[in-house]
Parts: structure tokens; C-alpha cells; sequence
């Protein structure tokens, strides 16, 4: 995939056949309140996107009316127009407010993440940042949508950035939903190196040959893990460090250096999808550019049906 789409990701989705994609990292909002910079100002899906408040109007009532249409006919829009009627009665239908709020924008949330399973490839995932703000309720829609079985972790990252309240404990962490299309979805021998500490800690055996290692015993049999093969990482990630506020966002990069995401900064985003989708597949790329360097602008694409790019694997940011 060698085109970058600027404008509503719904528009584009829709615009895309089935199973296309192989990796979806997607950082939406949040529902956070908050109001974020908007670089594309003619286009009102990304200035509400970027002005992270959300009320129970027109254009909410008309996504739930157009998800409720599709449920004739789709079985996911018909999982997610029953989900979603489900945190109506938990928000009791309410038409302003917090809850007022969370419904608009779950509705806004999910016929995206309802496109984003059509054109998921059978091998394919999605990873989806979210916060505590709403995070349990994007689980609910993303079990309806993608289904129970088919849920893989819940990546807690923590940081350590910025203040902290007087009252409560202080709010220091994000979520990363992972969710497969299949069970027989791709998955790579991700591994992290070991730290000198859990190497003094763990690996205080030898082997037969003298090899330094780690055994234990399972079942009456042993098993051996030695340091150099790495180790699988936790689902709770502390060792993200932080970017300077040049970017105007961070990015979090797990010690593997294969799964990235970011924050507030959609542009960091878009360089973060990039390097990890080269990674895997090294079949994406910017379009024409210096040497080096990532482009300063990008030319918004109008999805037409004589312009369809070749059908064949590509990853999918939003």
C-alpha cells in the first residue's frame, strides 16, 4: 500500500473489499473531553475527532439509524446494533451529559470497527488504543463485533508522565485491545531480550554442556529456557519511554520493536504504522519523498471504484 488517505476512514473503508487487510493499528479518540489540534479543517468527521467531546445529535441518531439499516442484512452490524442497544438500557437512553456522550460516541466507534472486521483478512489482527475512559465499553463492542473467542489480550501500558491528583490514585496508564478475525490468524515469534536482573534472578542453572539456562520441571520432565532465546512480552508494558515534546505525542514501542502505537500526535502515529507495517511485510511505503525523510503533506484520495488499488495485503492505520 503505497497511498495515504486523508478525510473520514469510514468513507474509505466502505470503499474496500472484503478480507484486505492483513494488520489494523488503529488510535481513535478517546471520549476524553479534551479538545486536540486539527490538521485537516475541511472535513467534519476529523474536526470532531480531534475536538474529543461528543453530544447526542443529528449525525449520532443517524450512525445508530444507519447501523440498525445494515443489521438486515449483516450479521457484525447486527452484533453491533444489539450491543448497542444493550448500553442504552446501561446509559438509560439519556441525551446529554456523560452518558449522553458515551453513546454518541460508541456510535461513532462502531460501524469503523465494524468495517475494520470486513476487510480484516481470516489471518489477520487489530490492535485498538483506548483508556480507562472508555475502554470497557469498546471491549463490549469489539467482543460483539469480532466476537468473544476471538479476544487476545489486554495490553496495559503505564507511564509516568505528567502530574498527579490530590484525591484518588493517579490515573497512569493506557489500554491496547487485541483482537484476532480467526483463530488461525498470523502470529510472529515476538520476543524480548532478558535484563541483566532477570538474568542474575532466573538463570542460575547450567546444562549437560555447561550452557547457562533455566530449567524447570513440568510434568516429571525437564524443560529448559536459555537467555538467548529471549522472552515472550508481558501484557503489561512500563518500559515505553517517552519522546521529547517536539513530537507533540509519544510513541510506545515494545522492547521487541514490533508493536507500536502513540498518542494525540497523528502524525507520529502515521510514521509509527509505517515502520512496524515495513517491518513485517516491508511492502509499505511513502509515497514520493527525500531521502530519509517522511513527506509533509499527502494528497487526499477520493475512493473511486476506476482507482481501486490491486487486491493484495496491506496494513491499515487509522
Amino acid at each position: 500500500m503505497n497511498k495515504l488517505y486523508f478525510g473520514d476512514n469510514l468513507e474509505v473503508m466502505r470503499e474496500m473489499d472484503d478480507q484486505r487487510v492483513d494488520l489494523i493499528c488503529t488510535d481513535p479518540p478517546f471520549n476524553s473531553g479534551r479538545d486536540y489540534n486539527a490538521f485537516l479543517t475541511d472535513s467534519l468527521a476529523q474536526s470532531k475527532a480531534f475536538t474529543d467531546t461528543w453530544t447526542w445529535d443529528d449525525p449520532a441518531q443517524d450512525a445508530r439509524a444507519d447501523i440498525e439499516r445494515r443489521a438486515r442484512t449483516s450479521d457484525t452490524y447486527k452484533a453491533l446494533d444489539t450491543c448497542l442497544k444493550g448500553y442504552d438500557l446501561v446509559l438509560q437512553n439519556a441525551v446529554s451529559g456523560n452518558e449522553g456522550a458515551m453513546r454518541a460516541y460508541l456510535a461513532f466507534m462502531g460501524p469503523r470497527l465494524a468495517e475494520m472486521h470486513r476487510i480484516l483478512k481470516d489471518t489477520g489482527s487489530i490492535y485498538l488504543h483506548c483508556d480507562p475512559t472508555a475502554s470497557h465499553y469498546l471491549k463490549g463492542v469489539m467482543d460483539a463485533v469480532f466476537e468473544v473467542e476471538n479476544y487476545r489480550n489486554e495490553i496495559v501500558w503505564g507511564y509516568s508522565n505528567s502530574g498527579r491528583p490530590k484525591r484518588f490514585f493517579a490515573k497512569k496508564h493506557d489500554t491496547i485491545l487485541l483482537y484476532t478475525k480467526t483463530d488461525t490468524a498470523y502470529w510472529g515469534n515476538y520476543k524480548m531480550p532478558i535484563s541483566e536482573e532477570y538474568l542474575e534472578s532466573h538463570y542460575r542453572q547450567v546444562d549437560d554442556e555447561g550452557r547457562r539456562c533455566r530449567i524447570r520441571v513440568d510434568a516429571g520432565k525437564k524443560r529448559y529456557y536459555y537467555p538467548e532465546d529471549g522472552m515472550t512480552p508481558n501484557d503489561w508494558w512500563k518500559d515505553i519511554p517517552s519522546l521529547n515534546s517536539v513530537t507533540k505525542g509519544n510513541i510506545m514501542t515494545s522492547l521487541t520493536g514490533q508493536l507500536h502505537a502513540s498518542d494525540c500526535n497523528r502524525h507520529a502515529r502515521l510514521a509509527t504504522a509505517v515502520k512496524m507495517a515495513r517491518q513485517r511485510w516491508g511492502i509499505l511505503r511513502y509515497g514520493t519523498q527525500k531521502k530519509g525523510r517522511p513527506p509533509t503533506r499527502a494528497s487526499s484520495l477520493k475512493s473511486k471504484a476506476g482507482n481501486r488499488q490491486s487486491r493484495k495485503s496491506e496494513p491499515f492505520a487509522m
